[in-house]
């Protein structure tokens, strides 16, 4: 193995990493990817085909999905010949607002209020994965079109993005008055299987067409106990989905633990649950979005979001 290949990553070509051999494994440390482990065999096979100009089109796309997906791993993957391109297929899916979205909030972490900072060519090339991009002319892209909606202010020039800031239009899409973590939404529901399309095609695809970030307790990787961490990610959401569909104690709980923050609950429940729902009455009060399907959902929900945050619709 040459000093090249250990300070390239094998999976974004993104460089210098930092890397360990552990016998038959290297764990890689890479700004852009992130931290994964790979078999020596697929590392060194990805290094000769990328040496001899001989990977293919498909397996660009492969490995551009494989960054994309240890990104945003719970935990480091362990990345085989047998699995890298279900590791792939698995890489979530952004909207055009999430990525947007993700690229202010990069913009907001480089800088405070009034300060100037640079997006440049390598800068832009380890964000591809974080944003979840395509490419660096992506990157270019989204960038404009936050300097077009006023968010973001700037200049071009041969290296990338230069002298740029946050204006005050771009600020107030991060900092938003409910509190909490800007973007984050907690969803709180019923956790049975009959759920899983409403969660998956409704609430969360319904918070991505908004560039929020879903956050669902069963869905995350933790120590400790299952309810110190839900009263933790109430505290760090910035809002609070809470559905009633099955009447599960947990999110009556959950719901009056936000509204006693001061947080920004959105009630929803299936309309078949409605009539039962009213005989609540410590819930019924509030204004309910009744959903009938999953697309139904999905349509509402966003809708209700973007009115409370005057999130515009994507472009």
């Amino acid at each position: 193995m040459t000093d090249e290949q250990l300070r390239t990553c094998p999976v974004c070509s993104f460089g210098p990493v930092e890397a360990w051999w552990h016998g038959q494994r290297k764990d890689v440390d890479c700004p852009a990817c992130g931290k994964f482990v790979i078999y020596v065999s697929l590392n060194q096979w990805l290094s000769e085909r990328r040496a001899e100009g001989k990977l293919t089109e498909e397996h660009k796309a492969v490995l551009r999905r494989l960054s994309i997906a240890i990104r945003h791993s719970a935990s480091p993957p362990l990345i085989t010949f047998d699995n890298w391109e279900k590791l792939a297929s698995e890489a979530p899916k952004f909207t055009m607002a999430a990525k947007l979205r993700r690229l202010l909030e990069v913009a907001g972490r480089k800088a405070t209020p009034g300060q100037r900072f640079s997006i440049g060519s390598v800068e832009g090339i380890r964000l591809i994965p974080e944003i979840g991009a395509e490419d660096l002319e992506e990157i270019w892209l989204l960038l404009k079109h936050l300097i077009a909606r006023g968010l973001l202010d700037g200049k071009w020039d041969s290296g990338g993005l230069a002298a740029a800031t946050v204006t005050v239009a771009g600020w107030e899409q991060l900092e938003p008055l409910g509190g909490g973590i800007p973007g984050r939404i907690f969803v709180a529901m019923w956790f049975d299987p009959s759920m899983n399309d409403a969660y998956e095609n409704g609430f969360a695809k319904a918070i991505d067409d908004c560039g929020l970030d879903p956050r669902r307790v069963d869905r995350m990787d933790f120590a400790g106990k299952v309810c110190d961490h839900i009263l933790a990610e109430i505290r760090a959401a910035e809002m609070v989905v809470a559905d009633f569909t099955g009447f599960r104690s947990g999110v009556f709980f959950e719901a009056g633990f936000a509204l006693g923050l001061g947080k920004t609950v959105i009630f929803t429940c299936h309309q078949d649950s409605m009539a039962e729902l009213a005989t609540h009455f410590d819930t019924r009060q509030y204004p309910h979005i009744a959903w009938s399907d999953v697309a139904d959902l999905r349509a509402k929900l966003a809708d209700r979001i973007r009115a409370l945050r005057s999130v515009p619709r994507p472009i």
